[in-house]
């Protein structure tokens, strides 16, 4: 699939190439795509059965589920951009409300300061919450920047242990532009 699909394409390019590979016809849908790229299985069953159209129709009718990822250029309603940020604190209690030491700051400030989804906020919570402030220090390079992927500040979200990154890794599977295994 790595080598299929190519992270200078278009999302309608991908999905056009993955639904060749398939030999559908047609491109596969943004949901099977983005299921696919972000579970292994999935993919691999995909892959593996497209000479058995019953089953193929069965899994594209069936994608998995991918936790808050949305295709970049998705437009967050404020609903869902505080429910993801309640989730967010929840998960973060319960990891004791710990942050990352400043290495893993570092590197994943570092990816979100070269990721094409590194965005400026549009909705107006995002702009309320905004720390407009850049510098030179660790952990406030991004300044009031916003992922596009999943909606959340890159100043906080970084600080935060019990935060992911919601792209995958451009060259190493299983990865997340983070550097940090995917969680499943």
């Amino acid at each position: 699939m790595e080598s299929l699909i190519n992270d200078k394409d278009t999302f309608e390019e991908q999905c056009k190439k993955f639904g060749e590979l398939l030999r559908l016809g047609k491109p596969v849908t943004s949901e099977v795509l983005i299921s696919a790229l972000h579970n292994e299985n999935y993919a691999r069953d995909l892959v593996a059965n497209k000479r058995a159209p019953l089953i193929v129709k069965k899994l594209l009718s069936n994608p998995p589920e991918v936790k808050s990822l949305h295709k970049p250029g998705h437009h967050f309603s404020n609903r869902e951009l505080i429910t993801n940020a309640a989730k967010a604190m929840i998960r973060w209690s319960k990891a004791g409300f710990t942050k990352v030491d400043m290495e893993t700051l570092e590197r994943r400030e570092n990816a979100c300061l070269s990721c094409p989804n590194l965005v400026d906020p549009e909705k107006l919570i995002q702009k309320i919450i905004a720390i407009p402030t850049v510098s030179n220090k660790i952990g406030e390079r991004t300044g009031s920047h916003v992922c596009d992927l999943c909606g959340c500040h890159i100043k906080k979200k970084i600080k935060v242990i019990s935060e992911d990154c919601p792209d995958k890794h451009p060259n190493r599977e299983g990865f997340t532009r983070w550097d940090e295994p995917i969680n499943k």
